[in-house]
């Protein structure tokens, strides 16, 4: 094996000593890294074939030489894995712009030829096999060598040409108006001491240029401000749950962060004072170079790392909120099935609603606007009573759940807390869905047996009444498909109110209206506060509900304009809609369409939740990087409770128990 690997090395320098140094590159890296299985095999053969040949390893390192000596590396150590510290948008343009017009490979960049050399998801993880100690005894070989001088003076060169840059930009970062606004309001007055970060430029300077004279000068007091400027970064991105984040500030406070990272591993490299150590730093930056390929030009990468973090701040709101919707006992179950119910109480009035608009066909974009309208104000109404349609849950007790997730100890005890959550999370979403039905069902008998008192016939024509049990039929029409969409829009729903509760956060919307000239004016001071604290604490509630309402509107308006066979069902109103339907029908309803319909009713609630819930937990579970060790072991126990006491997934025990 050795053997070969020594042909590999010797084709290697033959190549680069023609002139060839790209194609010697590959054809290197195809010899170690042609195979996942084989590269930690094949790198170890070719380290005992330079350990073993000392005019092999320097003839080796003279080639490398070379290639290092005739390129600029300060772009492959300071932008490769980082982000670009430009605007979030502008970041996006520059990526689509590279995938629409591919990059042009300069000769003079060791960033393109390490780009290209890495440009297969195949190559990358084969690299990835070898352990990084591995990889620190080749680069430990190849630097014990004198053949390789100019390129090592070369690199040290293009290090110190990177930490001054990546000082600029971290400089540069800490002065956007966002970050220093945001940073006074979370740091108070510690956020005055700004000079470690804006001072960097300099320090660096400094330490390079006394370095190049005194190759032992130590780079503490660099570090030390390296350290205090990260420090900063890390607390202002830890605040975000509670003074609320933007695309643009997350954007900013990533590429910082990684920019201080990178920042710190060259400055640690380069003043590594021996050979070993030098080399295991070298080994992990290179892992994390080639790791980075995977992402370098992805737009999908830049956009999932900073969405990840606003999703966190939404999904964070929503576990707040969360908590409301989780009865602990007897009283709060009386009081969800309370609240529930009053929300029955104006779906019943709403569907009605909504079918009287129908009968008065306006043209379509009016009808539609009309039908919105009238679902998006009735679940604004439903909030301000403090009333609670049940399928407005889910996206909050998701959030909930992967919080506690996420904060639980992974032991039996932690695994029996998050089972006990999920049985009373599900017990409350019974009883709310219970509630919504319950009087959903008998307000639109009754308005339907008033409409008839008054007026001597069904506000529902007969056959308008036949289609809406059709309609319902579980598998002879779209309904589930239609509940699968109402699934989505409850999600969507859930992150539009998660949205503005962040913005009111982070934009101190309530204080800002608290102050409003017009508001004080026209209500006074004390009046103006009070409203600005109901806005602050509701704007995503009912911004969250108006939003739902113009979606279950609006979603068959595009079915129409487009002619897919796109709806909504949602379970409150289908239970409202078969009540009117049958009430109408009486004892010309056909059974089996009676039954089929109260089916459809069931299977459409079972679909909104499952939909919305699953949306919901994979969203709060991915912003989170949840790793939660004992998720069988829950499942296990709520199965076994669900078998022993399957009562408590409907009604509270008297008691807690542990």
């Amino acid at each position: 094996m050795t053997s070969a690997a020594t042909l590999g090395l010797a084709r290697f320098v033959e190549a680069v000593r023609r002139g060839e140094g790209v194609l010697a590159v590959h054809a290197l890296k195809s010899d170690w890294l042609g195979d996942k299985r084989e590269a930690p095999r094949r790198v170890a053969d070719a380290i005992a074939a330079l350990r073993a040949d000392p005019v092999l390893r320097d003839t080796f390192a003279d080639a490398l030489d070379t290639l290092l000596v005739g390129r600029r590396h300060r772009f492959l150590y300071a932008e490769t894995g980082v982000l670009e510290p430009t605007s979030f948008s502008r970041t996006l343009r520059s990526r689509l712009g590279s995938r629409l017009l591919p990059h042009v490979a300069d000769p003079g960049l060791m960033r393109d030829l390490f780009g290209s050399t890495f440009e297969r998801e195949a190559d990358i993880d084969a690299a990835q096999a070898v352990p990084v100690e591995r990889w620190a005894r080749l680069f430990e070989l190849v630097l014990a060598s004198p053949a390789l001088a100019a390129g090592a003076t070369q690199c040290a060169g293009e290090c110190d040409a990177a930490i001054a840059m990546l000082a600029a930009r971290a400089a540069g970062l800490a002065v956007d108006p966002d970050r220093v606004r945001y940073d006074h309001a979370v740091r108070g007055s510690e956020a005055a001491n700004e000079a470690d970060v804006l001072e960097l430029p300099a320090a660096a300077r400094h330490w390079i240029l006394v370095r190049s004279q005194d190759a032992q000068e130590s780079p503490k007091e660099l570090l030390r401000r390296l350290a205090a400027s990260q420090e900063a970064v890390e607390t202002l991105r830890a605040a975000a749950p509670t003074h609320g984040t933007s695309l643009a500030l997350t954007h900013s406070l990533h590429a910082a962060h990684q920019t201080l990272e990178r920042m710190r591993a060259l400055v640690l490299i380069r003043a590594a004072s021996v050979d070993d150590e030098r080399a295991a730093r070298l080994a992990a930056l290179f892992v994390e170079l080639v790791a980075a390929q995977r992402t370098e030009h992805s737009m999908r990468h830049v956009f999932s790392q900073v969405a990840d973090d606003v999703a966190l701040q939404i999904t964070e709101h929503a576990s707040e909120a969360g908590q409301h919707y989780v009865t602990d006992d007897r009283p709060q179950w009386w009081h969800m099935l309370r609240v529930a119910a009053g929300a029955g109480v104006i779906v019943g009035a709403m569907a009605l609603l909504k079918v009287l608009v129908t009968k008065t066909h306006l043209p379509p974009l009016w009808e539609t606007l009309a039908v919105c309208l009238n679902y998006g104000l009735g679940f604004v109404v439903i909030h301000l009573l403090h009333f609670t349609v049940a399928t407005k849950q889910p996206a909050m007790t998701a959030a909930l759940l992967a919080a506690r997730l996420d904060r639980e100890d992974s032991t039996p005890a932690g695994a029996a807390r998050l089972a006990d959550l999920i049985v009373r999370t599900v017990r409350t979403q019974v009883v709310a869905i219970v509630g919504n039905v319950a009087l959903a069902v008998p307000t639109a008998l009754l308005i339907l047996s008033a409409f008839r008192a008054a007026t001597g016939q069904s506000p529902v024509p007969a056959p308008k009444a036949l289609h809406m049990l059709e309609e319902l039929h579980p598998w002879a029409s779209w309904a589930l498909l239609h509940a699968a969409i109402a699934g989505v829009c409850l999600f969507l729903s859930g992150v539009i109110s998660g949205y503005y509760d962040n913005l009111c956060v982070f934009g101190r919307v309530g204080e800002r209206l608290a102050v409003h000239p017009v508001l004080l004016r026209l209500l006074g001071t004390a009046r103006a506060a009070r409203l600005a604290n109901y806005i602050e604490h509701n704007l995503g509630a009912l911004l969250g509900n108006l939003s739902f309402g113009f979606m279950l509107g609006g979603v068959g308006f595009i079915g129409f304009l487009t002619g897919l066979p796109i709806d909504i069902r949602h379970v409150a109103f289908a239970s409202a809609n078969t009540a009117y339907a049958l009430g109408t029908l009486q004892e010309h309803a056909p059974e089996s369409a009676a039954a089929f319909a109260v089916a459809g009713v069931v299977a459409v609630g079972v679909v909104n939740v499952a939909v919305s819930y699953s949306l919901a937990f994979a969203t709060a579970f991915r912003a989170r990087h949840v790793r939660y060790e004992r998720a069988g072991l829950v499942m296990r126990l709520v199965l076994k409770r669900l078998i022993r006491r399957p009562h408590d997934f409907v009604w509270p025990p008297r008691a807690d128990r542990p």
